[in-house]
This record gives C-alpha cells, sequence and structure tokens, in this order.
C-alpha cells in the first residue's frame, strides 16, 4: 500500500524523454508534472539561446529541471516541504545540484538562467516576489525563462517581466500554457516591490508573506471553528496546516501550549513573525503535514491534548484528498488517548469516514458552507 510519505516515478506528457523523476502526493502537478513545468522542460530541451553554466530554478517542483540538463551548475530552490522532501532524496549523491528552503528573495548570488513557474494560484504579490527575484539573480545579459497560464493572469505577468528585463518574447503555447523568455538588458529596474498583508483579529495583529493562505483576513472556515473551541487553556495544542498561525497563535494567548505545523516556508515566516509581535512563545515547523514531528503510534506516548486542522485539498489548482486524508493520520497519530481532533471543512468533503476509524466522530457545528467536526481518539 503506498504512503503518503513514499515517493514515485512522475508520470511524464509524451514530448519528454523518461528521466526517472520523482514526485509524491503534496508536489505541484502529482502524481505527474505542472502543466506549465512540463513546457517549460520542452523549451529547455531546445533552449534559444545558450543557457550557461549556472542555472536557478526558483520553483523546483520535484526537480526535472536538473534532470533535464546535466551539464549545467543547478540550483533548486523551494519552499514547499513536500517538494523538499522529493528533492533531497532526488540529488542527495549529485554535486552539481544544489537544493535550498528557501524564499524567492532569500536566494544569493548571479546566475547565467533562472527560470520561474509563476505561482499565479498565490496571488499577484507572490508573483511580483519571483519577478524581483529573478531579476536580481540574472545576471547582466543572462537569460530569464517564465511559465505560467494564460487564463490566471499570464499576460499581464508576461508585461510585468518585459517592463524589467527590457527585451522578452512568448517562446511556446500549448493550451492555456505559455513560456516566455527575456534578456536581462541592465542591471536596474524600477520594480514595485511585493505586498505583505495585515490585518488584526481579537487582539492579535497578523502579518502575512506574499502568498500565504487567507493572506488579507482570517478565513470563514478557520472562524467558524474557533468560535465554537471550548477555551484551551493548559492544554498542549497542534495547528496542521497552520497558515499565518491564526489558530494556533489564538490557543497559545488563551494559555495553551502550542506546535504549529506548515508546509510553507513563507507560513512559517509568518508565524514567526506574528508570535514575536503578540509575544507569544510556540513552535513553528516546517512539515511535510507531520514530518517534522517524532513518530507516536502508542497513544500513551502521544504528547498532544487537542489538535486543529483546516485542512487542504488543492495542490495548486488540483485536487489532491490524500493531502488531507495525511491530516488526520498524523492528528491522531500525535493526539493523547481520548485527546480530541477538530477538523473544519468543506460540507462535501467525507472526513467522518477517515476520522471514524479512530473513534466517535461529532458534528459541532455547519453552515451552508463548512462544518466542523470533532472527533476522540479511543483506538490506534
Amino acid at each position: 500500500m503506498l504512503m503518503y510519505s513514499d515517493l514515485k516515478i512522475a508520470k511524464l506528457p509524451p514530448k519528454l524523454p523518461e528521466r526517472g523523476i520523482l514526485t509524491k502526493a503534496g508536489v505541484r502537478g502529482y502524481p505527474g508534472l505542472d502543466d506549465a513545468q512540463a513546457l517549460l522542460l520542452e523549451v529547455l530541451l531546445h533552449p534559444p539561446v545558450d543557457l550557461g553554466e549556472k542555472i536557478l530554478d526558483l520553483t523546483a517542483q520535484n526537480g526535472a529541471v536538473a534532470l533535464y540538463l546535466p551539464e549545467h551548475q543547478v540550483t533548486l530552490t523551494e519552499r514547499s516541504r513536500a517538494a523538499l522532501e522529493v528533492l533531497e532524496r532526488q540529488f542527495a549523491d549529485d554535486p552539481r545540484v544544489q537544493v535550498q528552503a528557501a524564499l524567492p528573495l532569500e536566494t544569493t548570488g548571479e546566475f547565467d538562467t533562472v527560470l520561474a513557474v509563476l505561482p499565479a494560484d498565490k496571488g499577484n504579490e507572490a508573483v511580483r516576489e519571483y519577478l524581483q527575484a529573478a531579476f536580481e539573480r540574472t545576471r547582466k545579459g543572462g537569460l530569464c525563462l517564465i511559465a505560467g497560464d494564460k487564463d490566471k493572469g499570464f499576460e499581464r505577468y508576461f508585461k510585468w517581466f518585459k517592463a524589467a528585463f527590457g527585451e522578452g518574447e512568448i517562446l511556446e503555447r500549448h493550451k492555456g500554457m505559455r513560456v516566455a523568455g527575456f534578456i536581462k538588458e541592465n542591471s536596474e529596474a524600477q520594480l514595485e516591490a511585493a505586498k505583505t498583508h495585515q490585518y488584526t483579529f481579537e487582539g492579535l495583529h497578523i502579518t502575512s508573506l506574499p502568498g500565504v493562505f487567507s493572506a488579507s483576513k482570517i478565513d470563514e472556515a478557520s472562524q467558524l471553528l474557533l468560535s465554537h473551541l471550548p477555551s484551551p487553556a493548559g492544554k498542549r495544542v497542534l495547528d496542521i496546516g497552520a497558515g499565518a498561525g491564526v489558530l494556533g497563535l489564538k490557543c497559545a494567548q488563551l494559555g495553551a501550549n502550542v506546535t504549529l505545523l506548515e508546509e510553507d516556508l513563507a507560513a512559517v515566516r509568518s508565524i514567526e513573525k506574528n508570535a514575536q509581535q503578540a509575544h507569544l512563545n510556540v513552535q513553528a515547523l516546517h512539515s511535510d503535514v507531520g514530518s517534522a514531528l517524532p513518530v507516536k503510534p502508542d497513544p500513551t506516548k502521544a504528547e498532544f491534548d487537542l489538535v486543529l486542522m483546516n485542512p487542504p485539498f488543492h495542490v495548486g489548482s488540483d485536487v489532491i484528498l490524500e493531502v488531507a486524508e495525511e491530516f488526520i493520520r498524523v492528528a491522531y497519530q500525535q493526539v493523547r488517548h481520548m485527546g480530541e481532533v477538530w477538523v473544519v471543512a468543506n460540507q462535501f468533503l467525507p472526513y467522518e469516514a477517515l476520522m471514524q476509524r479512530y473513534g466517535k466522530v461529532q458534528l459541532v457545528v455547519k453552515n451552508k458552507s463548512y462544518k466542523v467536526l470533532k472527533g476522540i481518539r479511543e483506538r490506534i
């Protein structure tokens, strides 16, 4: 039986030769490749100009770029912990490939070619951040290649990049996907900096870095859960998929000992900022669901009294229920015997059956869009 953490060989489109590319649930494009990434790889097989020696991929995903460019020194950066799990395994023994857990503006150095699959699903500010990073990291006279979806703002983003780099054109089209290339003509450009979002919720000042889920306000589902959650004071609380940290930080504010897990590095950075500003002592971990925690299969040794979650069921634009299923498995693995697991989810998602494997499940509340479920860990 394939487990969530297991790696498998990605399914490739017909135009791409097999390279033994690894992937896993939680990585964009799973069980194959992201469509924009696949089109970018087709362009790299027959590049418009010499790529040079040093290449930076700002959105490495499963690292396919490094496998299709075996003669180059490649730096792969990722904010996704699930993708990093794949990259670290795929390139553990490859000295020409450097893997970095980093946000785009945390990268350093100068490169002959810089690549990015634009994260349009994370919003305009996230794309601005990748534009700024791509421009800063591309050497003068170097090449920048971007890929994205025409239906998700690619034409607008193409104009942003062209204004910065000074020269560019669409190199490849396939259905809705586009790949564009740019030559960096100068070392200076007037770039609009990406904005962070800020809001206040019940005494917590929340800052969300570009691309973090529900950046400008608390999402309706999380607010519904919090409005029905009994006081967590004195309890050990685990918040899985914490986003900017509202659920976990609110529990800490009420007197709980809180650990927050997040797959997106930008969210981890946001949690750390928000905890510091609120003078709250919490633990924020960059984690592929529960990968950053020790396995606690024995309920008598589990450390948490209460687990909270608002599980994602999309990776990019794809519905990937394996991720939410892993959230629930990890929650019950980490909660003590007779501890509580609270889940908020869209009405149509069938999480009750998954939770009932471990004990009783109660519908706490529902509205037109969401439901809040409370499970008790009665068995392993």
